[in-house]
């Protein structure tokens, strides 16, 4: 027992007085009290800052959300006030056409569309999740995981892809089409093989509009081949 209990209280261990004891007891439960209030102290410290950093974060995050929202709101609003607004009509890049000469210009004239994009960009990487929508630096495929990991069945070698669409004009995509189903062979029948294979029959203009197709967004073969037929629509 420290110094300061037996000055206080001077508690004899051989003493049997109900008093000493009382008071004893009383000293103890006042001691365990001032600890409590002190630990309760010192955790509301410690976590008060820790819970309001969190809370501005959280804040910070839902702002930006509405920002969003908000955003995306009013243009959706011009699309339904105004239909015939030439902003809001997809672009089909024709087959005489340069397909990033005109993904430039489209950039160039729509610039202010891609703002939320930028605002999205903006609350990942305030998350702490690095990313880079509108600067990335590598090829990413529109085919997800699924198809790009399809694998030809065994002892079958990768088949050899001879004809190419460029997209310049002259060629149709039906014929295209055609001859690439032809070259696959039976390995067409796999939905995930003919897609997986098919960027390998494009070149020039048209392998740059797949590689600007949004990543993991061609889930099956329709979605592949429409619109593809509908961005090098055969010129009379």
């Amino acid at each position: 027992m420290s110094d300061e209990v037996n000055r206080d209280y001077q508690v004899d261990s051989s003493s049997n007085n109900p008093g000493s004891m009382a008071e004893f007891r009383q000293y103890i439960d006042e001691s365990h009290h001032d600890l409590v209030t002190l630990l309760t102290h010192q955790v509301t410290t410690i976590l008060n800052p820790i819970l309001a950093d969190n809370e501005s974060k959280h804040d910070r995050l839902v702002k930006q959300v509405e920002r969003i929202t908000r955003i995306v709101d009013y243009d959706e609003g011009n699309v339904f006030n105004n239909p015939e607004r030439e902003e809001n009509i997809p672009y089909l890049v024709r087959r005489d056409q340069n397909a990033d000469e005109v993904l430039n210009r489209l950039h160039t004239q729509r610039g202010y569309h891609y703002q939320v994009t930028r605002i999205v960009e903006d609350v990942l990487n305030g998350m702490g999740i690095n990313v880079g929508l509108m600067h990335r630096p590598y090829f990413v495929s529109a085919f997800p995981s699924a198809v790009q990991m399809t694998e030809v069945p065994m002892g079958v070698k990768n088949p050899k892809i001879i004809t190419k669409f460029a997209g310049e004009g002259g060629e149709s995509t039906v014929e295209h089409i055609a001859h690439y189903l032809v070259e696959l062979g039976n390995l067409a029948d796999n939905e995930n093989l003919r897609m997986k294979f098919f960027p390998a029959s494009l070149t020039k203009n048209a392998f740059t509009w797949f590689s600007y197709l949004r990543p993991s967004s061609i889930l099956t073969w329709a979605q592949l081949e429409m619109p593809f037929m509908l961005n090098f629509i055969e010129q009379n």
